[in-house]
């Protein structure tokens, strides 16, 4: 293979356009993610403290390429730098997604624990619709059964607890989003507040609105923030703007 990198690039292409996933798009994928994963926060957690958590990660990254995100790399690229830095905008991206979601995974677990067992709480299991909660002592209310956005709504007019507002987490291995008495308080909250008695799929769709908990996924790539630019665009311009004083990473 030939040490340029525009020839190395146009390799690269090649064995994109024709093989897919290559040893060669394999190794620049694994390569680009790993020196991003290397130093990333996420690997503190237990789950990816070691090589072997590391390993899994980068399958879960090229998993998550070949789900179209890597075919758009290829086609927006310009160059083997502009492709290098794309990679690893979007392995940013994945890692802290990946973050997110075993925060709001431990917030989640938390959440049901407290509606099952705080006496605050009570739960009927509708015919057809599972179970779903309120709070004790309202008698029975109708099960929610509108649309998302109210929802949205509903949660953003929700205060925020203080433990969400200062990002506090408690520890390296089970990072909490809120506090155990701001999320209990938060439940009742909710429960209180809403109209309707709550499934699972509601109260896991108004945690997520509150706490910002949504996982992220970059504007595409063909989106114009200005007029013939988008968000790569200026992504790459900012790097190349530094590349004699600092790489990019």
């Amino acid at each position: 293979m030939s040490g340029t990198p525009f020839n190395l690039f146009e390799e690269l292409r090649e064995e994109w356009r024709t093989r897919g996933v290559g040893d060669r798009v394999l190794a620049e994928v694994e390569t680009q993610f790993q020196s991003v994963a290397r130093r990333h926060p996420v690997r503190r957690l237990r789950e990816f403290a070691d090589d072997d958590g590391l390993r899994d990660l980068t399958q879960k990254f090229h998993l998550h390429l070949v789900q179209g995100r890597l075919e758009e790399l290829f086609a927006h690229a310009g160059d083997l730098e502009h492709l290098r830095l794309l990679l690893r905008v979007r392995g940013r991206q994945f890692l802290s997604n990946e973050r997110r979601h075993l925060d709001f995974e431990n917030v989640r677990k938390r959440a049901f624990e407290m509606l099952e067992t705080d006496p605050h709480f009570t739960h009927a299991d509708r015919a057809g619709g599972g179970r779903c909660w309120t709070l004790a002592g309202r008698g029975e209310i109708d099960r929610f059964t509108g649309d998302p956005v109210e929802l949205q709504r509903f949660a953003r007019s929700l205060a925020t607890p203080a433990s969400v507002r200062t990002l506090r987490r408690d520890t390296s291995t089970a990072p909490r989003m809120i506090s155990d008495p701001d999320l209990r308080a938060l439940l009742r909250d909710i429960c209180g507040k809403a109209s309707w008695a709550l499934g699972a799929a509601d109260l896991i769709r108004i945690l997520r609105e509150r706490l910002g908990a949504w996982e992220v996924e970059t504007l595409s790539l063909s989106r114009e923030l200005a007029p013939g630019t988008t968000i790569e665009d200026r992504i790459y311009t900012a790097a190349y703007d530094v590349k004699w004083t600092t790489q990019p990473t």
